[in-house]
């Protein structure tokens, strides 16, 4: 109940609302749903006053519209689905990247590692199955994985998630306010020790295409196609291509523009032990290399349709009858 003064204006705030709200003073719900959340989807929010002495309306009726949706969960972008990954030395170190799709009020992550134990599961059966290696949670889109984390063996396949959630001082009950209650895709690595990446990359550049060519490996995994790059212009996604050669040709690209490319060969878990892991081939990628495609335009190529050409008379003497 709230109490009115004629001709003074009242706002209502949250709190008002919230006593207004309660359970007790609702029907039409029965408690489980009150204890839950709203569904996706657009409602509607009537008001009315009534004097409370005669029970008629004092109002108009009143009507907003409103917006319900979840938070979206985090989408990884380092180690690469299916990346493969060697120790350069005796310390280990792993940067985890991924990237928030929505901001909400109070958002943390908890990032979990596990070593995967059957190599034929899809990955998210892996992670439901593997071993727990290493759980945290941070407030940083980004985990470095250092000496002072259980060590990671090598010839081992990992799986990782992260899972976004809200700290909510207001959400007693903890409830997800994200979509798949906030567990973002499950990505893998290999960490082997039997593989070396694409070397001396280089990049022959034109217009609309790029050359590109980098050092064969001395030992070939049994592939049809054991290379495969990935590219993308700055600030894109990534697009593929696999090959069969320590060369490729990129097409349809944009004039003028910087594009980031990497080169990966086949030599996941999969490849040693020669068993369809996940049903996916892992790569061993080089690090990031650019190139700029250049903005030059072939004029003997040029059409154009409804233009004046210029005509130039350089022999102005007249015909001989």
């Amino acid at each position: 109940m709230v109490n009115l003064s004629p001709g003074v204006r009242r706002t209502l705030t949250n709190i008002d609302f919230k006593s207004l709200l309660r359970y007790e003073n609702l029907y039409g719900i029965n408690e489980a749903t009150y204890n839950g959340l709203l569904p996706e989807g657009t409602y509607f929010i009537g008001l009315s006053l009534y004097d409370v002495a005669t029970g008629r309306p004092v109002s108009n009726k009143g009507r907003a519209m409103i917006q319900v949706r979840r938070y979206s969960p985090p989408v990884l972008t380092m180690p690469q689905k299916g990346e493969v990954l060697t120790k350069k030395n005796a310390f280990q170190h792993i940067v985890f990247q991924w990237m928030p799709r929505d901001v909400a009020p109070f958002m943390q992550y908890e990032f979990t590692l596990k070593e995967v134990w059957d190599l034929a599961l899809v990955p998210e059966e892996a992670f439901m199955t593997g071993r727990l290696v290493y759980q945290t949670k941070t407030f940083s889109p980004a985990l470095a994985y250092t000496n002072m984390m259980p060590i990671l063996l090598e010839n081992k396949r990992y799986v990782w998630q992260v899972r976004a959630f809200t700290n909510n001082p207001n959400n007693p009950n903890e409830q997800s306010y994200f979509k798949n209650n906030g567990n973002s895709e499950t990505f893998y690595f290999d960490l082997v020790s039997h593989c070396e990446a694409p070397k001396f990359l280089t990049a022959i550049t034109e217009s609309t295409s790029a050359q590109l060519r980098w050092s064969a490996q001395a030992m070939m995994p049994n592939q049809e196609y054991p290379y495969k790059v990935i590219y993308r212009e700055k600030g894109k996604t990534w697009k593929s291509q696999k090959v069969s050669m320590p060369y490729a040709k990129l097409t349809n690209l944009k004039r003028g523009r910087t594009y980031i490319y990497k080169v990966g060969v086949a030599c996941g878990l999969e490849t040693a032990y020669s068993s369809s892991v996940f049903g996916e081939e892992s790569y061993m990628y080089s690090t990031e290399q650019e190139f700029t495609t250049t903005e030059q335009i072939d004029e003997k190529s040029q059409v154009q349709c409804g233009v004046k050409p210029e005509i130039r008379i350089k022999n102005t003497n007249p015909l001989q009858e």
